[in-house]
């Protein structure tokens, strides 16, 4: 489930979800409408204000899956090795 659907589902409108999180309100929408992606910190900022509000662990890979579908190269399915 992504961000926005997420907060929606929460009950949660940008702004609520804005301080909850210690972000701008336009932070917020411009991460939903895909203009700009999400920073780390701002993604754990989001996870955390909506886990809070849920009551369940929120994860960065559940609401940004965007951030997370590079493929990933044959052969190096678990990182570098020496």
């Amino acid at each position: 489930m992504q961000m926005k659907e997420l907060r929606r589902s929460a009950g949660m409108t940008q702004r609520d979800l804005a301080r909850r999180a210690g972000l701008s309100r336009s932070a917020v929408s411009h991460v939903e409408s895909g203009r700009y992606a999400p920073s780390v910190r701002f993604a754990g900022k989001v996870c955390r204000a909506l886990a809070a509000e849920l009551g369940a662990p929120v994860h960065t890979w559940e609401l940004f899956p965007e951030c997370f579908s590079a493929p990933v190269a044959e052969g190096n399915l678990d990182g570098p090795h020496p």
